[in-house]
């Protein structure tokens, strides 16, 4: 009770890890804000539960038909598990994307339904089985596009990842037709993959390189040299890549190191230099970018050098 949280004083350490930061979201209480629209986590649970999104929403809107036509004899604990939970988690002024997890379950119960249903429905089962197959063909050719567009490979390595994307598709149909019950999902299957691959060997690799505080952080965690912040800086990220807690320092001349190396943004350098005495042996500049808000003028590569950042690691002495 005797620190201060969030600007207040005393805050009961009880209420405000078990009550505070997860209910009180919820209730209106926590501090926390960063003003989510109000379908946020709809539309993160579509994303979320790929590749079977088609399937839970034909699960959904059955289970509400039906419920809507008094049928009783139902299940309907996964409609309520999902929508109530939905409604409750929505109201929270700060929201983030594992928020949904919870629901999941009932998600994957809703799809389950969906897949039941159909399987009994000719037309619905053709026209499923034609968009499935329609997206294994579309799929691979997207991302051919947003490799040339977005971070650009060398020709070599484009056929190796559509080669490879052809492989898993032919694959997963072979399986299909062996297992006749397992058509219904095997494009699905397939598409997962695909996209699992496609972000984990080649999008995500590229992307993290433009989260500046991973790379500093790999490149100091094995030296043994002291480290501060300086200026505008959340250090989260560097300091779990350096496997330490950097500290942060607001005046540099406090410093008692006569060797050390401060982490800053490229416009707090200009501050730096001219309110310290300190000597600067070498500076080595990192590229930056919030990873987890992508724009369009980011991930296109002839725009993206305009939308950067710069980090700096300045190496320093008395």
């Amino acid at each position: 009770p005797d620190l201060v949280v969030n600007g207040k004083t005393g805050v009961s350490g009880l209420r405000f890890f078990y009550w505070t930061q997860s209910f009180g979201r919820i209730t209106g209480e926590s501090e926390w804000k960063n003003n989510p629209d109000p379908f946020y986590l709809t539309h993160t649970t579509l994303w979320s539960i790929l590749p079977w999104t088609f399937l839970f929403l034909v699960g959904f809107i059955l289970k509400a038909k039906r419920l809507w036509k008094s049928e009783i004899k139902i299940e309907n604990i996964s409609f309520f598990g999902y929508l109530l939970n939905l409604l409750i988690l929505s109201r929270s002024g700060y929201q983030l994307n594992h928020y949904i997890y919870p629901t999941l379950p009932f998600c994957m119960v809703l799809a389950a339904s969906g897949l039941e249903y159909i399987s009994l429905k000719k037309g619905l089962l053709k026209a499923h089985q034609f968009i499935s197959i329609l997206l294994m063909i579309v799929v691979p050719l997207f991302v051919y596009y947003i490799i040339q567009n977005v971070f650009p490979l060398s020709l070599s390595s484009i056929l190796i990842i559509l080669l490879t994307s052809f492989v898993i598709i032919i694959l997963t149909l072979i399986w299909a037709k062996k297992n006749n019950d397992s058509f219904l999902i095997a494009p699905n299957i397939a598409l997962i993959l695909m996209l699992i691959l496609f972000l984990n060997t080649w999008f995500y690799p590229q992307l993290m390189q433009y989260q500046s505080q991973d790379n500093v952080g790999k490149r100091i965690s094995s030296t043994n040299i002291t480290v501060y912040s300086y200026g505008d800086m959340i250090t989260n990220g560097l300091n779990f890549q350096s496997k330490r807690i950097i500290p942060y320092v607001s005046n540099l001349n406090n410093i008692k190191d006569t060797s050390f190396v401060v982490f800053c943004k490229q416009n707090a350098l200009i501050d730096f230099r001219s309110n310290t005495t300190i000597n600067i042996d070498s500076i080595i500049n990192f590229q930056d970018y919030h990873v987890t808000a992508l724009r369009p003028a980011f991930l296109n590569y002839k725009t993206r050098i305009a939308n950067l950042d710069t980090t700096c690691l300045v190496y320093c002495r008395k």
